[in-house]
């Protein structure tokens, strides 16, 4: 059996966070138990140990009984069943401490989930956490751009990384870090500050993040359309509309978008086993442009600087003898040995070097060709 088991921790390290500062933990366990469970098709087992407000659990109940007193909503689970045939998620209230053995207990009376998620207090202090963390798989924070939030999280999850996620001898092997609770319509760069903070202790952020951050660069590198005084888009002679503020995607540009502070440091980051995929496919849609731009007669050489500095391409290099020859006009016909049988798909009785020719209409001689190499002179003549 194959079992993943995640942790969804909200609250600080050491002390409660009031109400107006909790990022939704538990929603958040909610949302991803039931896309797990009714969408991917997972069975997934919920373990609320949120004491004492056990706000899965609680939900659940209010669930129920509004199921069992209201119509509407009996109907509405029936169809659902019916759509995806998967029953409820099944959801184990207990304390932290005792969290471990209730969950076997459920394993052995026969039910066996993919994926068990924790909703654990919003303080390590309690009875039985730190525990119950040792015993996970892996751990996800979710963070907040809140000042008091991001210094306790980010010192939890610092202290959860050095103690816990590399000591080889606990089953816990990672800690990630996610936003929650994010404005679109206000994101300022005060994310960006927070996150270049995050990426210098060493933390990891969840891909999610960086993956919107790539494509948002490269949407960015495709410039903007150009519009006439009258609001349309002007076109080119082709019918292509005219953009403005096209450039280039490259590693360095890449880098830059996602915050870091060099292209080094981006290459350094992709070691990271969850951000190697995120990153690789970054880097290969660099690689893509780059190499469609060979067959551009302008961006060529650019491209040939880009391929062969940030991905190891070899490009073919010019010897001096070829660049002789190429300049004096000799185009080498064959690497066949004088003396060697001629075949029938190659015409000439020997091989030879010719200057690009400039045939003239007559040589005016009745013998031997002046203008043509021995080895035609014998067989050919001007007239």
């Amino acid at each position: 059996m194959l079992k993943e088991i995640f942790l969804y921790f909200c609250q600080s390290e050491y002390f409660n966070l009031p109400s107006k500062r909790r990022r939704g933990k538990s929603t958040f366990t909610v949302l991803l138990a039931s896309y797990l469970h009714y969408i991917v098709g997972h069975d997934v087992l919920v373990v609320d140990c949120d004491y004492p407000q056990w706000s899965i659990y609680a939900q659940r109940e209010r669930e129920l009984s509004l199921i069992e007193h209201d119509d509407y909503h009996k109907l509405l689970l029936v169809r659902q069943f019916k759509a995806t045939g998967r029953k409820l998620w099944p959801l184990l209230k207990c304390m932290p401490p005792e969290a471990p053995e209730e969950v076997e207990r459920l394993l052995q009376s026969g039910c066996h989930p993919r994926i068990i998620l924790y909703d654990l207090p919003g303080t390590v202090n309690a009875e039985g956490v730190i525990r119950l963390l040792a015993s996970l798989d892996a751990v996800f924070v979710p963070l907040k751009a809140d000042k008091v939030v991001m210094e306790s999280t980010l010192s939890f999850a610092r202290s959860l990384t050095t103690n816990l996620a590399q000591n080889p001898g606990l089953t816990l092997r990672s800690v990630y870090l996610f936003w929650t609770m994010i404005d679109r319509r206000e994101r300022t760069p005060l994310y960006d500050q927070y996150e270049a903070v995050i990426r210098k202790l060493g933390l990891p952020l969840m891909a999610k993040e960086m993956e919107d951050r790539i494509d948002a660069y490269f949407e960015q590198c495709k410039g903007e359309p150009l519009y006439d005084e009258s609001g349309m888009p002007v076109f080119d002679k082709k019918g292509n509309p005219v953009l403005i503020h096209e450039k280039p995607p490259t590693i360095v540009g890449l880098a830059l978008a996602l915050g870091f502070t060099s292209r080094q440091t981006l290459l350094n980051y992709a070691a990271k086993p969850e951000f190697v995929d995120t990153i690789t496919r970054g880097k290969s849609r660099v690689e893509a442009y780059a190499a469609e731009r060979l067959f551009d007669r302008d961006g060529a050489k650019g491209a040939e600087f880009t391929l062969a500095c940030n991905f190891g391409w070899k490009m073919p290099k010019e010897t001096a003898e070829d660049g002789e020859k190429a300049q004096s006009g000799v185009i080498l016909m064959s690497s066949r040995r004088t003396g060697d049988t001629p075949s029938q798909e190659w015409p000439f009785p020997a091989p030879f070097s010719v200057k690009a020719p400039v045939r003239p209409a007559s040589c005016g001689t009745g013998g031997a060709c002046p203008r043509r190499p021995p080895a035609l002179s014998d067989q050919r003549h001007c007239h």
